[in-house]
C-alpha cells in the first residue's frame, strides 16, 4: 500500500462557484480518479471517504468534492441541475489536470454515477467511467419521490422534497433536465472501459438498473455484484470490496 496524504482544496465549478473538495494523494501516483457523490449527498459520505482512502493507498490520486449548493461548496442548490453537476465534474477534471495528475477515471455513486457517465461522454480524453448503485433512468427518482410525479407537481415554481429528514427545493428546470438524457444511450456511446458496481440488496436502486446499464455498454465492460450490499454500501466490507474492484480494474487501464 502507498503512503498517502489528504488535503482540502477549493476550485471554481462549472458556474463559477467555489467548490470544496478533498484530494487523496499517494507518494507514487499510478493514475487518478474523480469521485462524485449521490443526489443531495456530499463528499463526506462514508462510501466516498472509504473509497478515497482505499484507492489512494493503492496508488491512485483521488478527488472527491461537493457539487454546487451542497456540503461545503458555494451555490444555491435550487439552481442546480444534472447539467450543472456535469459541468462541475468537468471543472474537477480541469483542476486535476492543473495539478499534473493526468486524465482521471470518472466514478460516481447513484446520481453521481449518471453525471460521471455524461461528463465522460463529453470529455474524449477520459480513460474510463464507473458507476456505483446508479439508476438506468430518471423514472426511479420519480418512484422514490412521489411528489416529483408529473401528476402531483405544480407546473410552475420549485417543489420541496424531503430526503433523509431534510427539505430540498427542486426547480422545474431540474425536473425537465433529468428527463433530457438517456443514460443507456450515453453508456453505449462511451467506447471506453466501463464498470458497473451494484449491491445485491439495494432496494433504493434495484440491481436490475445496473444490469441494464451493463447491457447497454460496449466492450470492454465489467460488472461486479456486491453480495448483500445495500444502496449506501454502509458496511466497511462493502465499500472496501468496491475499492478493491475499482483499484484492480483501474490499474489494468492505466498500465495499458
Amino acid at each position: 500500500m502507498s503512503e498517502t496524504r489528504t488535503r482540502k482544496i477549493r476550485f471554481p465549478g462549472g458556474s463559477g462557484e467555489m467548490l470544496a473538495g478533498v484530494l487523496h494523494r499517494p507518494s507514487h501516483v499510478i493514475g487518478s480518479f474523480v469521485l462524485s457523490h449521490c443526489f443531495t449527498c456530499s463528499k463526506n459520505y462514508k462510501v466516498l471517504v472509504r473509497l478515497g482512502r482505499y484507492l489512494s493507498e493503492a496508488g491512485f490520486a483521488v478527488l472527491r468534492f461537493d457539487f454546487a449548493g451542497l456540503g461545503e461548496s458555494e451555490g444555491d442548490f435550487e439552481r442546480t441541475t444534472l447539467r450543472s453537476d456535469v459541468s462541475d465534474i468537468q471543472a474537477a477534471v480541469d483542476w486535476m489536470r492543473s495539478e499534473e495528475l493526468g486524465w482521471p477515471i470518472l466514478a460516481g455513486h447513484s446520481m453521481g454515477g449518471a453525471a460521471s457517465v455524461l461528463a465522460a461522454e463529453r470529455i474524449a480524453r477520459i480513460p474510463a467511467a464507473a458507476v456505483i448503485a446508479t439508476a438506468s433512468d430518471t423514472a426511479n427518482l420519480m418512484r422514490l419521490l412521489p411528489d416529483l410525479s408529473p401528476r402531483e407537481r405544480p407546473s410552475q415554481g420549485s417543489i420541496e422534497v424531503t430526503i433523509g429528514g431534510q427539505q430540498y427545493p427542486l426547480s422545474q428546470e431540474f425536473l425537465s433536465d433529468i428527463q433530457d438524457y438517456s443514460l443507456p444511450d450515453s453508456v453505449a456511446a462511451l467506447e471506453r472501459p466501463f464498470l458497473v458496481l451494484h449491491g445485491t440488496r439495494d432496494t433504493t436502486v434495484p440491481i436490475h438498473h445496473g444490469e441494464k446499464l451493463f447491457a447497454a455498454a460496449q466492450q470492454p465492460k465489467s460488472f461486479f455484484a456486491l453480495p448483500e450490499a445495500e444502496h449506501l454500501l454502509s458496511r466497511p466490507e462493502d465499500s472496501d470490496a468496491a475499492g478493491a474492484v475499482l483499484a484492480a480494474w483501474a490499474a489494468a487501464i492505466f498500465a495499458s
